[in-house]
């Protein structure tokens, strides 16, 4: 079960594989717009937390209407970010895939933006609907591209490398190339550690990655082996000690991560302990699948009630 690192662009909700990075939510043309994108991703973020995803999609493929008729790129590529984000949350990959699409194309070759950190991470996003549908291999060439981009324009410690890395580690996850995948994870924690509060989430999620990961690497190193619970549960698969001790490390960082009282708690944060809490009930940690359980309903409400 892949956990996507979220990051700026689509800021609270994610596809059910897992939660992303995406952080295509640009300010490098703006001194140019001609849509006050920034009342229009706020708008958007209501509904979202709303959960009112009609009205969310309304509004969003007005808007993008709207940045086409003004002539507004910068505007329009957000919005086409902000679609295929949408669309990969709710599982509809043909639309997702459509407006993917429709980025790389319009904007891949454009001098304008092809070179910017703006375009770069909507490679990343595209990517991440590549993967979410059963494209891996697409989706590696375009984290690959974002990377170029990145390394070009961003300071090597940049926070924008940890979503990037951990979207790549799952990538190479699923493509059985584990080791790289690992060394991908690891990346991502280190770029972040240094955020504190502002970077705990995605490390959390980085971190049951790993979970997942190392239960396939057990898997792949040895075979008739008999099923090990992990914190006295057994949830039906084999792993040897000493994996069941590297998971319950990772399981008890992430969610220490996620605890931590200086991570506001906003509608990104009752998103991530929705998609985490079955992750950890998976692991055997019931306890603390209920809390982020209860956390995330209790936010919903909160909310969802403004």
């Amino acid at each position: 079960m892949p956990f996507e690192s979220s990051g700026t662009s689509d800021n609270y909700y994610s596809e059910s594989t897992g939660l992303s990075s995406e952080s295509g939510r640009g300010g490098a043309f703006r001194g140019f717009a001609k849509i006050e994108i920034d009342r229009v991703l706020g708008r958007l973020d209501r509904l979202l937390a709303a959960k009112d995803y009609s009205a969310a999609e309304a509004h969003l493929k007005f808007w993008l209407g709207e940045a086409g008729a003004a002539g507004d790129r910068a505007a329009r590529l957000t919005l086409l970010n902000e679609l295929m984000g949408f669309y990969r949350r709710g599982g509809d990959g043909t639309a997702a895939r459509q407006f993917a699409e429709a980025a790389l194309e319009e904007y891949g070759s454009d001098n304008e933006f092809c070179g910017t950190v703006f375009f770069g991470t909507t490679c990343l996003n595209a990517a991440t609907v590549f993967k979410a549908f059963g494209a891996p291999e697409r989706a590696l060439g375009l984290y690959e591209r974002c990377m170029e981009i990145y390394r070009a324009q961003l300071e090597p410690d940049d926070v924008r490398f940890g979503g990037l890395y951990n979207n790549m580690g799952l990538a190479l996850h699923e493509l059985g190339r584990f080791s790289e995948a690992r060394e991908a994870f690891e990346a991502a924690i280190r770029v972040q550690e240094d955020g504190g509060a502002a970077t705990a989430l995605d490390r959390a999620i980085t971190y049951l990655n790993l979970c997942d990961l190392a239960v396939s690497i057990d898997a792949a190193d040895g075979e008739g082996r008999d099923p090990v619970g992990i914190s006295g549960s057994d949830p039906g698969y084999s792993v040897s000690d000493s994996t069941a001790e590297e998971i319950d490390r990772l399981i008890e960082k992430a969610y220490g991560l996620i605890i931590d009282p200086e991570v506001p708690r906003n509608p990104y944060y009752a998103f991530v302990c929705e998609k985490c809490a079955p992750v950890f009930g998976f692991y055997g940690y019931f306890l603390y699948k209920n809390e982020l359980a209860d956390a995330a309903k209790a936010l919903d409400a909160q909310f969802g009630a403004k």
